[in-house]
């Protein structure tokens, strides 16, 4: 999914780590498009330092809200 829209998502942190996952935008208005798209889509995810996405979860993150959020960051990326 990240690989897809590789030139616009850089950085990718914490594979591997459980829901420890953040990457980087190359800008912050494309970061901050990517935001207000994925709020628009249902799902609340925040910005974080200069150009960077970080994934913080609630503790009740499981299977099915993994699956919503990866198919929802494919559905946002594709809209920006």
């Amino acid at each position: 999914m990240f690989e897809s829209r590789g030139h616009m998502v850089k950085d990718l942190r914490g594979k591997g780590l459980g829901t420890f996952i953040a990457w980087n935008f190359h800008d912050a208005p494309t970061r901050d498009r990517f935001c207000s798209t994925m709020r628009k889509n249902g799902v609340q995810i925040g910005a974080c330092g200069e150009t960077a996405v970080r994934l913080r979860p609630m503790l009740i993150f499981g299977d099915s809200h993994a699956d919503i959020l990866l198919k929802t960051i494919a559905k946002s990326l594709g809209e920006l």
